[in-house]
């Protein structure tokens, strides 16, 4: 037996509402699941949030002593710029010759001119061809305008492929050095 929360009346161990003033004996995460799942979850992502914040954290803490430590050498640290690694312009499909990619983060921007534009800009790996490997275009225009996006490629040798009709183009690709 136990005592209601409420009137204090003894009642059985295993019951949920009190026989006597039907006050609710269950705890609060028994009478809210759904809330419980919702908040159990909202918990486990700020915790998963932080520990990643922490480990950026550590990297950034790493790379500013490198850099303290090349300043305490006498070499000032360099601050990193972006570099235009090639930039083609036109008003039809066009390739452009390789460039390479260093590894550093890596951004296509690009201005389309024209009514009704259709363009399709790929960067490819030197040796894929459209034609034989198909692909997925890093930026697919629409409509005229200018933007830019970030690249997910690693160091090599790439070319840039541009797909277009109704338009004049001008695609650039820069890495930050």
């Amino acid at each position: 037996m136990k005592k209601c929360k409420s009137c204090q009346k003894e009642i059985d161990e295993k019951a949920t509402k009190c026989p006597f003033c039907q006050s609710d004996q269950r705890n609060w995460f028994r009478k809210h699941p759904i809330l419980t799942v919702v908040l159990g979850l909202m918990f486990i992502g700020i915790v998963g949030s932080s520990n990643s914040n922490k480990s950026s954290n550590s990297t950034s803490s790493t790379s500013n002593t490198e850099q303290g430590s090349n300043e305490a050498q006498g070499e000032p640290a360099k601050a990193k710029e972006w570099v235009t690694v090639t930039e083609l312009k036109g008003n039809a499909n066009k390739r452009s010759d390789t460039f390479e990619l260093k590894g550093g983060k890596t951004r296509l921007t690009y201005e389309v001119k024209g009514n009704s534009v259709v363009t399709a800009i790929y960067v490819l790996k030197e040796g894929a061809s459209l034609e034989k490997n198909g692909g997925v275009p890093e930026v697919m225009v629409s409509e005229a305008g200018t933007d830019t996006t970030f690249l997910a490629k690693g160091a090599g040798t790439y070319y840039l492929d541009v797909s277009s009709a109704n338009s004049s183009w001008t695609v650039k690709i820069e890495e930050e050095r």
